[in-house]
């Protein structure tokens, strides 16, 4: 029954806040997970790039120190001049991983390395390469499970039918190698910790940002009914697109509040239009029943003409509450109204019509009770109410009517046991000239009763609420904020 009042913006309004808060989580996770999924790819790459080239710079080292012991053989002299004691090189030699192995697997040359750590030569791997371009190839291997070791083999030869003639092999543990690889491995997942808590600040801020606009927008948005049509979303920014976004809902806004103002302009042209005509017909007319010389047959006609032409003047009453704004009635002239002589007097004028249906209107007042507001509203809301419930109640039934006061709100009820009002048409009922099913049948009502108690209700801060099923009557209850 509140679908279109506070209750139903603030729903709106909690839930727009956690869609935009939603959705600024999910762009700030998203953003994270792209640098996380960049952080790790791009880690990845160096990873494998440091890793290639510390290999390359290693195997280069091995390469030049091979080259030179086996480029210094001399066939003449039939020895390694690289290897001449006393010779820094020499020295160079005896503190690396050399060893030279001669055609049949037998030992040349061995640095104290090689035997302090042992390991076999393969000798049937490098006589298979000979003959190869290049004529050198690079192996790893381990000593004792735990060791990496790389060398290079690399064949002397100066005939190539003749062979090799011997086979120089240099080597050197990985472990430096290894050791920055694992360094870099374990800054890359020291880092990726604060990378992503930065980045996901970060994001979160950039997104706040950019959405903030958006946000205010929707709180504005949210804020805004027919009754404040003339306010409009905050534009920050009139060259990007959330600013132009702003601007084209400003716009409409403007064409919705000049299409209210004309609808209420039409509204009270044809109130005011409608009104003197009826009031001279019933003024003419009502008269004229008290005419004894009247047949009987044409004062019942006449008779009811007259209660036509006062639904009629009803209706056109309601039609010029209708065109004022709901910014006039929230500027109501609000005082301390005593409500219980207010529905006192009300259901005392009211009681004569519904004894016509030998209804019983029950009514027990009060000690005062008093609300702030405009009397003739207050008056005008409980006359719809009460005069719906005699309405739509058959003749011979019952209208309780209850007034109380507790924690600094007023509930007035009112109660019948009437035809009732289906399911389906209990959320449109506070639409402007919709009328239930069964209403229809007793041919009375305009649709404008229940509208009308509503938005008086609603400008005085308070709410209107309504049940009813089919054959159990109608409960209405209105709750108004105490003096």
């Amino acid at each position: 029954t509140d679908r279109h009042g506070m209750g139903h913006r603030v729903y709106h309004q909690k839930n727009g806040g956690l869609m935009l808060k939603l959705i600024k989580t999910r762009m700030t996770i998203f953003s994270t997970l792209v640098v996380f999924i960049l952080f790790i790819t791009f880690g990845a790459f160096l990873y494998f790039g440091l890793d290639r080239l510390l290999h390359e710079q290693f195997d280069r080292q091995l390469y030049l120190l091979a080259d030179a012991i086996e480029d210094s053989y001399g066939t003449d002299q039939g020895y390694f001049t690289f290897l001449e004691a006393g010779t820094n090189n020499y020295e160079q030699a005896r503190n690396n991983w050399v060893r030279i192995v001669d055609p049949s697997g037998g030992i040349y040359f061995q640095s104290d390395r090689y035997r302090d750590d042992p390991v076999a030569f393969p000798l049937e791997a490098a006589r298979a390469h000979v003959g190869r371009k290049p004529k050198y190839f690079y192996r790893n291997f381990q000593i004792d499970r735990e060791k990496d070791y790389r060398s290079i083999i690399l064949a002397v030869i100066r005939d190539p039918e003749a062979g090799a003639l011997y086979w120089v092999e240099v080597g050197e543990p990985l472990k430096h190698i290894n050791n920055s690889l694992a360094f870099f491995r374990k800054l890359l997942l020291a880092s990726l910790p604060l990378v992503l808590i930065t980045v996901a600040a970060a994001s979160f801020y950039v997104v706040n940002r950019l959405i903030r606009p958006v946000s205010l927008m929707a709180n504005r948005a949210e804020r805004i009914s027919f009754e404040n049509l003339n306010q409009r979303l905050p534009v920050i920014n009139y060259k990007d697109e959330v600013g132009r976004l702003a601007i084209t809902f400003n716009n409409l806004l403007q064409r919705l509040e000049a299409s209210f103002r004309q609808q209420r302009q039409l509204l009270s042209n044809i109130s005011h239009e409608l009104k003197t005509p009826l009031t001279v017909l019933r003024t003419h007319w009502e008269p004229e029943l008290s005419n004894g010389n009247l047949p009987q047959e044409l004062r019942e006609k006449l008779a009811g003409d007259v209660e036509e032409l006062a639904r009629l003047s009803k209706m056109v009453d309601d039609l010029s509450l209708l065109s004022r704004s709901l910014e006039d009635l929230s500027n109501l002239e609000r005082q301390e109204t005593d409500l219980t002589q207010l529905l006192s007097q009300l259901i005392g004028d009211l009681r004569v019509i519904a004894e016509l249906k030998q209804q019983e209107i029950i009514w027990q007042p009060p000690p005062t009770i008093r609300v702030g507001g405009d009397p003739r509203y207050l008056k005008r809301l409980f006359m719809n109410l009460i005069d719906n419930a005699i309405k739509y109640t058959p003749e011979g039934g019952r209208i309780a009517v209850t007034c109380a006061e507790a924690a600094g709100r007023v509930l007035v009820t009112v109660v019948d046991n009437g035809i009732g009002i289906p399911a389906k048409d209990l959320p449109r009922l506070f639409e402007r000239f919709y009328r239930a099913e069964n209403s229809h049948q007793t041919g009375k009502g305009s649709g404008l009763g229940l509208p009308i108690a509503k938005w008086i209700a609603e400008a005085h801060l308070g709410r209107l609420q309504l049940e009813s099923a089919p054959g159990l009557g109608c409960t209405v209850t209105v709750e108004l904020p105490a003096w």
